[in-house]
């Protein structure tokens, strides 16, 4: 009768309920006998049923001390219950009396009588209802997971129920319980009565290690609980259950994946034990396992009755199965097969087992009828040609098998050409690996190239390594692969050892290729084709020596594909080339007129470093010259352009542009490039080379189906450069100019400045994490203006030996600011430089009392955070920096440099400025050289530069400074006609300067100096609105007066003179009309007078007045007119050129209009 009431699990507990019912009963009938049933009532019963109080007499602590002894059962007229005579209860109450209670058998038996059949129904009726709604909410709340969030809910659900299910059913050990008289349980005890509902239940919301490791002390009651409710026992309760009863240690055998669900299990060299295979069969049968998709249980020696074992328990929903390395013979094969024919599973791996030609026979007979298969592994098995037949059969009728690997096999070449025949008729393989067999043969590889010419081919990688192809079956192989552009990646190495796998696909011979190359060449030499050339005219080129053959040496390496998927251990750059398993990257490399170059029509070349620099001609369209190349990954691509029309050779400036590295042979001698595989043209060396970073391991084809636009072995497009028949071209081009060699500053530079400079600062270690990536965001917008300013405010120390910022010139930028005020003071200021300047010892170029350039971003930052985010005025770091860059004007402050490469568009990098600099080559060279001995260097450097010292001497010798040029001037020359260089910490390239940048700081020092050669008395604004190259004319003009006879006196020994004096004096006047013909077609001839000249232009040092206008005016207007000068004077500096330039033309139009 009572089978259902098993919570009360003592007879205390079913005696009290007996005795609440009777005094019901007695209550009814009007019989007032409850003395016995309150003073019983008083123990704990379940949350359903309604308990009476205590009378409303004092409360009297109660303190129970509850010993529970092993449990024996015994059954009593259907009931169920504890042994009462070995369990005994001792209830002691903190009072002066002290009550012993035995419950008996026959006080049970006795109450029962008592009742009404009736009564006894309704209780168990009712008691039923309690118990399955309970049931029901427990486990819902089971399904979700238990934390303290949704602890509240469910006690304010249960909050009308006087107790819960005592923490005593849960224990299996002897405890002590204090409890408070009439208190309900707690919520911890109520918590922990789901938690472990949760893990009991066969439904679990998450598998993990963790929650498996709390069910093992409690295996026993769990067990009672699912047996109560009738579940099914989940994969704890199962592993529990099984691991105890086979004796292992618990570890979850892989089946624990803290997944929601178990969708994959890796129990590889787990099961090799008999009883871990029966532990973890009985844990399949499970249903978290239901929803297993992928087993790997590969190492494990299975053999026949393993192999039945586990095939009985699987779920036939198993999508991929792993069982390499795991001794499986032809019956476990057979076996096998009759789960295939059950399922639908799509990738079986059996590699290095013992299956054989029969079992393989076995296989491929279930699959030919149930085509579920897509990737079928019979690697290292022993098979022979005899297992062909039927193998052959499958791959002609399957429509579904996407990948057949069968390497390491006793294939011969009759297997392999019913193989080859039966691909031939195959639509669905794409993947094929036949490596480290014997089947080269003249017919295998006959058919092979059928397979691979066929129209509609469908294969995208093949590896056919070490299978002994000979020579004429290579040549059969390279001609069918040429015309085929779907096989992405081709595995040849280990069979004819002069043939292997270019960068592009093709089965090359490297030798013959290197041949062919070198009779071309000499035939060009003897017949040029074109006199096309990209050499310049003042360059010697001499030949190259003989090109040196360099044959990759056979390793033996076992590297195997893996689908279509890319190697995580494998060493590019092998014997054989492969898009796929190397993981190669496409970029798209783009030249865009105007923006990258001077160069606008056709035709553009590219040139890489992994290709030797061979020209790969662009593609026009849509305003763009691209072209689409796969790339080496992990690897640092160098490149250029040319135009063999247009005879340029030069870098994109749009892109990065780095120096050419030493170990680059372009840099130390010209090149040839072989155009179109016919045409010879001499190249220039490369001082300067575009560059980019590749990313490693990238997926080329991804799901069968191509993410690349580039084409393996895709036909080169060739442009007709014999028939083409050169103009000479008189536009002026940057790419052939004296100026081709420098750097400009573009924005993918200066950002990779950025990132250098906020990397190395300490900007990450006083802000927040969380505003750190806002932060930046916002300091990359700032940084091109602070990069702008850093130079200025740097030449004022000019006693460092590094770039860098004194507190005395950051004290005249805060300054000119609005950033002191009442919020923030100078002495705060100082504290924020003191605290950014410390000397770095991990890199050697910082100043100890000085910013360098990283440091001016982050005291900015400092400044910003001090100001608005610790006052509270700001929320954010962002919100600070944004206020203080633009209410405290520093934005108007730093918008009143220039940008060093603004001026070098504008006024330096012309025509006029370049001729001249050619012509005046043979002294500016031997300038540059007695300028760099001047002071001696600290250590040997193998190439020739100046430092700054060096160049403030030699103005100093030519005495050229005076009020317009002072010797901050000089150096500010010094420093912004320094390349920009990303690493100035570690490097010392910034403060070095070499030829090109010593001609820019003599342009700069000139654009300052505004001296010209004339024969009138200009004033210094009509001088200063002269073109650059008549005051860098008169500039070197005046260096040569004064410093000619030092360097002859330095380098009569060493040097040649002869174009010394010619280039400066002789070829005056034919130079000064060279150049006044770019602009005027007629000149009048006047005679040259060196002497004259120099008292002239010595006159022109000194400060002149502001005017020598011959006009009456009136004395307001003389004091307005004087204005206007001293205001031109001011903003005419080395920061500001630019903008005096653009004001001064927008004056003009102004009174145009007016």
């Amino acid at each position: 009768m009572f089978s259902k009431l098993k919570i009360y699990n003592t007879p205390a507990k079913l005696l009290a309920r007996i005795k609440e019912l009777k005094a019901a009963q007695e209550q009814i009938e009007g019989i007032n006998k409850r003395a016995l049933s309150s003073r019983l009532s008083q123990g704990s019963t379940y949350a359903g049923s309604s308990m009476k109080t205590f009378s409303n007499s004092p409360k009297p602590k109660l303190q129970f001390t509850v010993k529970t002894t092993p449990k024996h059962f015994s059954t009593v007229q259907g009931i169920r219950f504890k042994d009462i005579s070995q369990n005994r209860k001792k209830i002691t109450i903190k009072t002066d009396k002290t009550i012993e209670i035995n419950d008996d058998e026959n006080l049970v038996r006795k109450e029962l009588c008592s009742l009404r059949p009736e009564t006894i129904s309704d209780m168990v009726s009712q008691d039923k209802l309690v118990i399955d709604r309970f049931n029901e909410e427990a486990l819902q709340l089971s399904l979700k997971p238990f934390n303290k969030k949704n602890r509240s809910p469910i006690r304010k659900h249960h909050q009308a129920q006087s107790s819960s299910v005592p923490k005593e059913f849960f224990n299996t050990q002897d405890q002590v319980v204090e409890t408070p008289q009439q208190q309900p349980t707690s919520d911890k005890e109520r918590g922990k009565f789901f938690k472990r509902y949760k893990l009991a239940n066969k439904n679990l919301h998450r598998i993990g290690q963790e929650d498996y490791r709390k069910t093992i002390k409690s295996t026993q009651k769990l067990e009672q609980y699912v047996e109560y409710y009738g579940q099914t026992p989940n994969l704890y309760i199962t592993l529990n259950k099984s691991s105890n009863q086979y004796n292992i240690f618990q570890n979850g055998l892989g089946l624990l994946t803290s997944t929601n669900d178990i969708r994959s299990v890796n129990a590889s060299g787990l099961l090799r034990h008999e009883s871990k295979l029966k532990v973890f069969t009985d844990a399949l049968r499970t249903p978290q396992c239901k929803t297993l998709t992928n087993l790997q249980i590969g190492q494990n020696n299975i053999d026949v009755t393993r192999m039945q074992q586990i095939i009985s328990n699987l779920p036939l929903n198993i999508q991929e199965l792993d069982l390499s390395n795991s001794s499986l013979d032809s019956k476990g094969a057979q076996i096998l097969a009759k789960y295939l024919y059950k399922s639908h599973i799509k990738r079986l791996n059996l590699e290095s087992n013992r299956i054989g030609d029969i079992g393989c026979n076995h296989l491929t007979n279930i699959l030919q009828e149930h085509d579920y298969l897509q990737t079928l592994n019979l690697s290292r098995n022993g098979l022979t040609e005899f297992c062909t037949l039927e193998l052959s059969n499958y791959i002609k009728k399957s429509q579904n098998l996407y990948e057949l690997y069968l390497h390491y096999n006793n294939l011969n070449p009759k297997a392999a050409i019913n193989l080859w025949k039966a691909l031939h008729k195959n639509q669905s393989v794409k993947v094929f690996d036949i490596s480290h067999n014997r089947t080269g043969s003249l017919e295998c590889s006959q058919w092979l190239a059928k397979v691979i010419s066929r129209p509609y081919p469908e294969l995208m990688h093949i590896d056919i390594s070490h299978n002994g192809f000979s020579e004429p079956d290579a040549v059969i192989i390279k001609a069918a692969l040429v015309i085929n552009q779907q096989i992405y990646g081709f595995h040849f190495e280990g069979n004819c050892s002069k043939y292997t796998v270019d960068s592009c696909g093709h089965l090359i011979d490297k030798d013959e290729e290197d041949l062919k190359k070198r009779q071309i060449i000499a035939e060009c030499r003897k017949n040029p084709p074109t006199n096309l050339k990209l050499v310049d005219e003042d360059v010697v080129h001499k030949q190259p020596a003989t090109l040196e053959t360099h044959r990759i040496q056979q390793i033996y390496r076992l590297r195997r594909i893996q689908g279509l998927r890319p190697q995580q251990n494998v060493t590019p750059w092998g014997a054989d080339q492969c898009w796929i398993c190397e993981g190669w990257q496409e970029i798209k490399f783009t030249w865009i007129p105007g923006k990258s170059g001077t160069m606008n029509a056709d035709p553009i070349f590219i040139h890489f470093n992994f290709e030797n620099y061979r020209p790969l001609l662009m593609q026009y369209f849509n305003n763009e010259f691209f072209l689409y190349k796969m790339c080496p990954p992990n690897y640092r691509v160098l490149y250029f352009y040319t135009n063999p029309v247009q005879g340029v050779q030069t870098t994109a400036k749009n892109e990065l542009v780095v120096p050419c590295p030493s170990t680059e042979s372009i840099g130390k001698e010209n090149p040839e490039f072989l155009y179109n595989g016919e045409v010879l043209i001499d190249g220039n060396k490369m001082n300067f080379l575009n560059e980019v970073y590749t990313e490693g391991r990238n997926v080329v084809i991804d799901k069968y189906i191509p993410k690349v636009f580039s084409k393996p072995r895709e036909e080169e497009r060739f442009y007709d450069l014999i028939a083409f028949k050169p103009k000479k071209v008189n536009q002026w081009s940057l790419e052939k100019s004296i100026f081709k060699n420098y750097q400009p500053d573009n924005e993918a530079l200066i950002d990779e400045c950025f990132e250098f400079d906020f990397n190395n600062s300490k900007i990450p270690k006083f802000i927040k994490e969380n505003d750190i990536d806002e932060l930046k965001e916002q300091l990359r917008e700032i940084y091109p203006y602070l990069f702008s300013a850093y130079k200025f405010y740097a030449s004022t120390l000019m006693s460092a030996q590094i770039p860098c910022i004194s507190m005395n010139s950051f004290g005249e930028f805060i300054a000119s600011t609005n950033i002191i005020d009442g919020k923030m003071k100078t002495t705060d200021v100082d504290l924020n430089f003191i605290s950014t300047n410390g000397k770095d010892v991990t890199f050697p170029n910082t100043y100890e009392k000085a910013l360098v350039r990283y440091q001016f971003m982050e005291v900015i930052v400092r400044i910003a955070q001090d100001k608005y985010l610790r006052s509270g005025i700001c929320k954010s770091i962002k919100e600070a920096v944004r206020r203080l860059f633009e209410e405290d004007l520093i934005k108007t402050k730093l918008l009143e440099f220039d940008k060093a490469q603004d001026w070098r568009d504008i006024r330096y990098w012309n025509e006029q400025c370049d001729v001249l600099l050619r012509d005046r080559l043979p002294f500016l060279k031997l300038l540059f050289k007695f300028t760099s001995k001047i002071n001696p260097k600290t250590k040997y450097y193998k190439n020739i530069w100046i430092q700054s010292k060096d160049f403030r001497d030699l103005l100093n010798k030519c005495e050229l400074f005076c009020d317009t040029l002072v010797e901050r001037d000089g150096y500010l020359a010094f420093l912004l006609s320094m390349m920009t260089q990303v690493d100035e910490l570690n490097l010392c390239r910034h403060f070095q300067m070499e030829f090109y940048e010593f001609l820019e700081a003599l342009a700069r020092c000139a654009e300052k100096l505004s001296i010209v050669r004339s024969s009138d008395h200009l004033t210094m604004e009509e001088r200063r609105n002269e073109p650059l190259h008549k005051k860098l004319d008169a500039l070197l003009l005046m260096i040569y007066f004064r410093s000619a006879d030092a360097i002859k006196n330095t380098f009569k020994e060493s040097e040649d003179f002869s174009e010394f004096d010619n280039c400066m004096i002789k070829k005056q006047k034919s130079m000064k009309q060279k150049i006044e013909e770019i602009g005027n077609d007629e000149e009048e001839e006047k005679p040259y007078d060196a002497a004259a000249e120099e008292a002239q232009l010595s006159e022109q040092l000194k400060q002149v007045a502001v005017s020598n206008t011959t006009k009456k005016l009136s004395f307001l207007q003389v004091i307005k007119f004087a204005q206007q000068q001293k205001a031109l004077k001011n903003t005419y500096t080395l920061t500001n050129i630019v903008q005096y330039f653009k004001t001064k033309e927008q004056h003009e139009r102004e009174l145009e209009v007016e």
